[in-house]
């Protein structure tokens, strides 16, 4: 909970290797660590962990749409849209669906600039 909300990143990073230290193939816990990465702007170690979790939990929609996120910002909007286009196709938890759009559209426009 607290890298979902962006608070106190260097400890929910400690407590979430830990939890993977026990579980190394949890995809709730990879995706957790992967975005408070995110968070931190550590881009790198966000993609690679948030990849495996959304690997694992492919109809995770909250999943999905945090890998879409940090493809995204990498400049990977090909990447992106997939990612999001699996968090509309998914469970639908916890997700704004408009949102997933608008960010779709966004990276698609990003695609036609290049």
């Amino acid at each position: 909970m607290l890298a979902e909300r962006g608070e106190r990143l260097d400890e929910s990073v400690g407590y979430l290797k830990k939890a993977l230290q026990i579980e190394p193939d949890n995809g709730s816990y990879l995706d957790s660590l992967g975005w408070a990465y995110f968070k931190a702007d550590k881009l790198y170690l966000a993609e690679e962990n948030l990849k495996r979790a959304a690997n694992q939990l492919k109809t995770n929609s909250v999943i999905q749409e945090h890998y879409g996120q940090v493809l995204f910002k990498l400049g990977r909007y090909d990447d992106a849209i997939a990612a999001w286009t699996r968090a509309l196709a998914g469970d639908g938890d916890s997700i704004d669906k408009s949102d997933i759009d608008k960010k779709i559209r966004a990276a698609k426009q990003k695609l036609n600039k290049r």
